[in-house]
């Protein structure tokens, strides 16, 4: 069986508590919290990782990503004891099921500074994996003649264009998101 390796991407804030505690853990990356989620490149870790931070789209943002290696044993093991699943798609990688304690395997990491995405970009990658995406649609928020991402059924499929989609997360990231409105543009699986 050949060695692995994976990436996972991280803000500030989130890496020093990784560093703290020496442990990646299925909750911190959100619903259904039953893994640890790793992708085969660092781009694609960065581009996952956009959902975590919206402020990505208009600023400049550091990220820190956590290159995880397993040697072919682990890995044997890891797969002999149901903690390590293959994803195949559109962003390839793997899932470590439960806790994953980081002095047990061979971790670098990185650091990279990148410019603002765009709202369009950010909207893309953070909306259209769990939203429907009209490329010619009008948003509810603002009225624009636009690309559209559609809402939840809660939300009776109502259209948002990235603009608005991206205040909203900002507010809500902010704890200012009122329950009305844009509805909440996180109700997927993040990673």
């Amino acid at each position: 069986m050949p060695s692995l390796e994976g990436y996972v991407a991280f803000i500030l804030e989130s890496i020093l508590k990784v560093k703290e505690e020496g442990v990646l853990k299925p909750k911190m990356f959100g619903a259904p919290f039953k893994y640890v989620p790793f992708v085969d490149t660092i781009t694609n870790s960065i581009t996952k990782a956009l959902i975590t931070c919206p402020q990505a789209a208009n600023n400049a943002t550091d990220w820190y990503i956590l290159k995880v290696m397993m040697s072919p044993e682990q890995v044997l093991t890891a797969f002999q004891e149901g903690l390590l699943g293959k994803i195949i798609g559109d962003t390839p990688g793997w899932r470590y099921y439960g806790d994953m304690p980081l002095n047990a395997f061979s971790i670098e990491l990185l650091h990279i500074s990148i410019g603002p995405v765009g709202v369009e970009m950010w909207a893309d990658n953070v909306l259209s994996c769990g939203h429907e995406h009209r490329t010619k649609g009008v948003c509810t928020g603002c009225s624009a003649s636009c690309s559209t991402w559609l809402a939840s059924v809660r939300y009776d499929h109502k259209e948002y264009c990235a603009s608005c989609w991206h205040k909203y997360v900002m507010k809500k990231k902010e704890g200012l998101a009122q329950t009305e409105g844009v509805p909440e543009a996180m109700e997927t699986d993040s990673h």
